[in-house]
């Protein structure tokens, strides 16, 4: 089968395992895959025993492929976890500046417009509404509302370059938050891809690991491949850790 037809048929069912099967993973991914990598080269040897009890005659392969898939999903999901960070540090940068001149013209405002009744209710209604949307909407408006009351600020001594600041800086603060949403819909859908294709080669690791043990369950040392080193070794220093406690 073409390569690319294989990838596709994989992902569509990775895609298809229901996110209740999802579980916690309790092995760093990437020393899972170098194990699962371990593990079918070393189940070659006894592919005729494994397929005596029933498993496929490609395991290895399968190993292999579903590795592949799981190791190309973690870096995709790494990638847009990495740009959402990126862009994440920019919207934080526009969005404290656009508090910051919000603020400022709030109270230049309600300064200017203090002798009209009628306008005072258009500044004093956003004070103090830090919701993000809100934030962007009103620093335009408030760009728009002193453009149209020059009058009023210029004898205040007001900075009329402030409205256009304000009005390209609402506009570059809705372009990032609408960026932050989006990469952060599309890595939550990565991670979900990658927790599922995790699942998957899990699904398959532990089949052959079963199957592995029960074959070699008194010969140790090809038992032994059919074992996590990981756990092992987490196992043996928690051994350490309690043996040094009850020492004490």
């Amino acid at each position: 089968m073409d390569q690319t037809v294989e990838l596709t048929n994989i992902s569509d069912t990775i895609r298809a395992i229901s996110n209740r099967d999802i579980v916690k993973i309790a092995i760093p991914v990437d020393i899972y895959l170098q194990e699962a990598e371990n593990l079918a080269l070393w189940c070659i040897k006894d592919q005729m025993q494994l397929m005596n009890i029933g498993m496929s005659a490609d395991i290895s392969a399968d190993l292999r492929l579903r590795a592949q898939t799981l190791r190309s999903a973690q870096t995709h999901w790494i990638e847009e976890k990495n740009t959402v960070s990126e862009i994440q540090q920019k919207w934080e940068i526009t969005s404290k500046q656009a508090c910051v001149l919000q603020d400022e013209l709030l109270y230049s405002f309600r300064y200017a417009f203090r002798n009209k009744p009628k306008l005072l209710p258009l500044v004093k209604s956003g004070y103090k509404r830090k919701k993000h949307t809100v934030l962007i909407q009103d620093l335009y408006d408030l760009s728009i509302l002193g453009m149209k009351y020059q009058d009023l600020l210029i004898p205040i001594d007001f900075d009329l370059n402030k409205l256009n600041l304000a009005k390209t800086l609402s506009e570059q603060a809705a372009d990032r938050f609408a960026k932050l949403n989006c990469l952060r819909m599309q890595g939550n859908k990565s991670k979900l891809f990658r927790d599922k294709a995790y699942i998957y080669l899990k699904q398959l690791v532990d089949e052959v690991c079963c199957a592995g043990k029960y074959l070699f369950r008194n010969d140790p040392n090809r038992y032994q491949g059919y074992t996590s080193e990981f756990i092992r070794r987490k196992n043996n220093n928690r051994n350490h850790k309690k043996t040094d406690s009850d020492q004490l």
